[in-house]
């Protein structure tokens, strides 16, 4: 959704910006699991149970997420048994 919301410089082209849909979680009774989990499409049980930790995925890059951290595998089965189409699935397995 950010980087759609990037303008581009040229006014004759336009770009399909992304909309996040859910709700954003209160910052005074944040939910428990990860703070993204109420608005990603991929999010699965795991995502609203436990927090994904900060995870060093080479190169300077860091994400905290379950889909791309060190739950793949446990992430793949839960989003496959909920018919949900991961993102790189080749990622994940």
């Amino acid at each position: 959704a950010l980087i759609s919301a990037i303008p581009i410089p040229n006014p004759a082209l336009k770009r399909n910006k992304i909309l996040l849909e859910g709700d954003v979680p209160t910052p005074i009774n944040p939910p428990a699991g990860c703070p993204f989990a109420t608005r990603c499409i991929y999010a699965t049980k795991l995502c609203h149970e436990e927090k994904p930790q900060l995870e060093d995925v080479g190169d300077g890059h860091f994400v905290s997420c379950h889909i791309y951290g060190g739950k793949k595998q446990e992430m793949a089965k839960q989003m496959e048994q909920a018919g949900i189409t991961p993102p790189g699935r080749e990622s994940l397995i």
